[in-house]
C-alpha cells in the first residue's frame, strides 16, 4: 500500500481494518505491537489533551523488558518532504513508505543484547540530566548570591 499525502486527509495505514477499527478514523494506526518482537510497541503521539493526536503524523515507540512497563526509545515520523523514517535510541534510521512497516524494519534492525544498549543508554541520559541539574542550581545559587552584581 502507499502512503498518500493530500491536503485535507491523513495518512493511511497498510495495517487491516480488524486492528485500526472502523470509527471515523479508520485505517489510521493508533496503537499496535510489534510483530517482530513482544518488547517493542508503536503508539501514535497524544496531543495536549492526552488523544491521539490525529493531525501530526508521528508515532511512539516503547520499549518493555517486563511486559507492562514501557519506555519511549524512539519515534515514527512521516512528513511530506522526508519521508517516512524510524529512530530507535542506539540504532540507525530506517527509511520507507509505510509507518508501521517501517516500525517493523527498524524492530528487526536492534541488536539482540537491546536491553544492555539500552540500559546504557539510559544511565547515560540521566547521568546528563543530573549534570544540567546541578549546573542549574549553581547557576541559581551564583545569582541569588550576587544578584546585585547582575
Amino acid at each position: 500500500m502507499y502512503i498518500v499525502f493530500r491536503k485535507d486527509e491523513k495518512m493511511q495505514s497498510q495495517l487491516p481494518e480488524f486492528i485500526t477499527g472502523t470509527g471515523i478514523y479508520n485505517r489510521y494506526v493508533n496503537a499496535k505491537g510489534s510483530d517482530v518482537s513482544s518488547r517493542f510497541h508503536f503508539e501514535r503521539v497524544k496531543d495536549a489533551g492526552g488523544e491521539w493526536n490525529y493531525n501530526a503524523p508521528c508515532w511512539d515507540i516503547r520499549y518493555t523488558t517486563n511486559g507492562s512497563d514501557y519506555t519511549y526509545v524512539g519515534c515514527v515520523t512521516a512528513f511530506p518532504n522526508d519521508g517516512v523514517q524510524a529512530t530507535i535510541k542506539g540504532c540507525d534510521t530506517v527509511k520507507g513508505s509505510d509507518p508501521f512497516a517501517v516500525f517493523e524494519a527498524a524492530v528487526k534492525a536492534t541488536p539482540e543484547d537491546y536491553d544492555e544498549v539500552l540500559e546504557d543508554i539510559l544511565q547515560e541520559e540521566e547521568e546528563e540530566a543530573g549534570v544540567a541539574l546541578e549546573e542549574g542550581r549553581n547557576e541559581a545559587a551564583f545569582i541569588t548570591r550576587y544578584s546585585g552584581l547582575i
